[in-house]
């Protein structure tokens, strides 16, 4: 081969190299990536990457999907109109990202506590509502079934509850204008504990100032929204709506966000695909 080759050389050197270069591509295969040796190691350390980021995958605090924002943000918002009495004062709630990403990162410490905000000031003026979920696969409605619960033991005229509503009257508190949630299984919660748990949460803001104050102004819905407002679904909505309720809309994206999960799930597919391959 060498003498051939540097024959060749000798007459047309350009094609010689280009003739050395595509040998050493053929035999670098057949040592290496064609036998069944090299083949196994390839599919073993492609199982073992695919395995690691299905663990980070699961591990993280999973964010609604787009058609889960939407429930959320409609069941906050039935909840809202169809308080008894009417309210005077009540403002539209909307979904918030922000919030979301906050909850996301609270449930990673795996906790029923509350955040502290003197520990973690950036959870100031939010208000949480974070319980465990018992099912498989626990959905979002399934949470939020719980404030249904808070309301049918709430009586607005003496503000007194037959059990704790805590939750309701945040959800309910007129001037708490934004929502965002996550949820989370957890492997294990605590030294006495093995089986995994979901956790859920739904943070809010403004915080209600008080639990020793009714969440809002009882009288003819809408009759005291603030000045700019019109009245949706019984409730004070500003006349500048803003963009649509999508992720694509979602600004500041950081690392942890909805975006950063699609990435992995887009590696985990070339991950697949090349497995299938080899």
């Amino acid at each position: 081969v060498y003498i051939g080759s540097a024959r060749h050389r000798s007459l047309n050197g350009r094609s010689y190299v280009k003739r050395i270069h595509v040998n050493r591509i053929s035999h670098f295969c057949s040592r290496l990536l064609c036998s069944p040796a090299a083949r196994y190691r390839v599919i073993h350390i492609m199982q073992t990457l695919l395995h690691l980021l299905l663990l980070l995958w699961c591990a993280a605090a999973q964010v609604p999907l787009q058609n889960e924002l939407f429930e959320i943000q409609a069941y906050h918002r039935k909840l809202r109109e169809d308080v008894q009495p009417t309210a005077s004062n009540m403002l539209l709630m909307s979904y918030s990202f922000e919030l979301e990403r906050l909850a996301q990162e609270w449930l990673e410490h795996c906790t029923l506590v509350q955040p502290n905000t003197t520990t973690y000031p950036h959870y100031n003026n939010t208000a949480s509502f974070l319980i465990p979920v018992n099912a498989d696969k626990p959905t979002y409605p399934q949470m939020l079934r719980f404030l249904h619960t808070q309301k049918s033991i709430y009586t607005f005229e003496n503000d007194t509850c037959k059990g704790y509503c805590g939750d309701y009257k945040q959800v309910t508190w007129a001037s708490s204008v934004a929502v965002g949630c996550a949820m989370k299984t957890c492997r294990k919660v605590s030294d006495k504990s093995s089986s995994p748990h979901v956790f859920a949460m739904c943070l809010y803001k403004p915080a209600r100032r008080t639990s020793l104050e009714r969440p809002y102004k009882a009288g003819p819905s809408c009759s005291m929204c603030p000045h700019g407002h019109i009245c949706y679904r019984n409730q004070c909505q500003r006349e500048a709506r803003g963009p649509p309720l999508t992720r694509q809309n979602e600004t500041n994206v950081e690392l942890g966000s909805p975006t950063s999960a699609s990435t992995m799930i887009s590696a985990l597919a070339i991950l697949l695909v090349t497995m299938h391959l080899l």
